[in-house]
């Protein structure tokens, strides 16, 4: 963990960011009180997980060994698809027509 004023860090912003990305956590000073924390992202690698389990998922279904599960089309799209777009929509019918799916 390092302490780096704010004028530093705004002068050498790149190398410090190179160190957060190394996994080393920066602690933000202004006239020698802490006020932020500079940490590597977490989106990264939870992008980098998901990632890696679609292609998991995708190559067990190539050996057949899983089944992708497929979603039947809702009464809203297949009334979308057929190009009727923004008119009125009976949406009590709609409600009631998904409610009998379960």
């Amino acid at each position: 963990m390092l302490a780096i004023g704010i004028r530093e860090l705004k002068t050498q912003l790149s190398q410090y960011i190179r160190i957060v990305q190394n996994g080393e956590i920066l602690l933000i000073t202004d006239r020698n009180k802490v006020v932020a924390e500079l940490r590597q992202s977490t989106q990264s690698n939870e992008a980098n997980k998901d990632s890696k389990l679609e292609t998991y998922i995708a190559k067990l279904a190539n050996e057949g060994k899983i089944k992708k599960a497929t979603r039947n089309e809702s009464f809203l799209d297949s009334f979308y698809k057929k190009g009727k777009g923004k008119t009125k929509v009976d949406w009590k019918k709609a409600y009631l027509e998904i409610k009998e799916d379960r």
